[in-house]
């Protein structure tokens, strides 16, 4: 499976690939997105971009996260790409945000759009985050920059687009308070929630936004309801976020699975 995903592109991912390599070094756009000036460096963070700005993808949960901000929360964004939720997270007074991006690239443009708003009140954090300190293999994306994923074999070939990185666990942070965690680790999710174990029961009252992708976590070597038992052993309840509907759902571990797996992936959030 691993080496498939290495190795099979569809013709559109291709297209990407090939428009994502003429795009111009000179050429560093600023988008403003939600109030935030944000760079794109390269087309398909041009398209996302936009996506965010005219609210075409993730509206509803943006517009729950924006409610529950509050002064002088402490909010966790892993997976923080090119800081589209952590700019976001900062904006409350006394607010402090700990952003966690591995791609040497994408962190590149994190802090960049962190000093483009002068915002310094994020840290930024140039490694992944899982169940314990280590290293890991990274394969990064040169067609869709948000999907970067962590790769099971420690020894696979290093060739361009592989890459070594640095593993911390939430837990060896000793984070004391934490408001809002946001988790999009490309099937690596489980991961991230049992390196975090403590923080979780030391922070009763935390919400949690999380990706759930069954076609991710079982190339990760997870499993989908694995996941589901995870959050559910912190004692959360686990709603859905159904964006055309402008609501949260409950659904039945089965039906959830199903539901994320015809539509390719859902966002789940979580409180107690």
């Amino acid at each position: 499976m691993k080496s498939l995903l290495l190795i099979h592109d569809s013709l559109a991912t291709k297209a990407m690939k090939l428009l994502n390599k003429t795009w111009p070094t000179w050429f560093t756009p600023t988008i403003k997105v939600n109030g935030f000036k944000m760079h794109a460096t390269s087309w398909d963070r041009l398209i996302v971009l936009f996506i965010w700005k005219f609210g075409l993808a993730e509206a509803y949960e943006l517009s729950m996260i924006r409610k529950l901000k509050k002064e002088r929360m402490v909010s966790l964004d892993i997976g923080a790409n090119i800081g589209f939720y952590a700019l976001e997270l900062s904006s409350t007074h006394g607010s402090h945000v700990k952003a966690y991006e591995p791609s040497p690239r994408e962190a590149k443009a994190l802090r960049r759009n962190l000093a483009a708003n002068g915002v310094w009140n994020v840290s930024a954090y140039e490694v992944a985050v899982g169940e314990r300190k280590g290293t890991a293999t990274l394969a990064i994306n040169d067609a869709n920059r948000g999907d970067n994923r962590l790769l099971n074999d420690q020894f696979i070939e290093q060739r361009p687009g592989i890459t070594t990185v640095n593993v911390i666990s939430i837990d060896d942070f000793d984070i004391s308070k934490v408001d809002i965690v946001k988790i999009d680790v490309q099937g690596h999710e489980i991961s991230v929630l049992r390196g975090m174990k403590r923080t979780l029961e030391n922070n009763y009252d935390v919400k949690v936004f999380i990706e759930f992708c069954p076609e991710l976590l079982i190339l990760a070597g997870n499993s989908p309801m694995e996941m589901l038992f995870e959050l559910a052993s912190h004692g959360f309840n686990i709603y859905r976020i159904d964006e055309k509907a402008k609501n949260i759902v409950v659904n039945t571990p089965d039906d959830l699975i199903a539901i994320a797996e015809k539509n390719g992936y859902v966002n789940l959030y979580c409180e107690r």
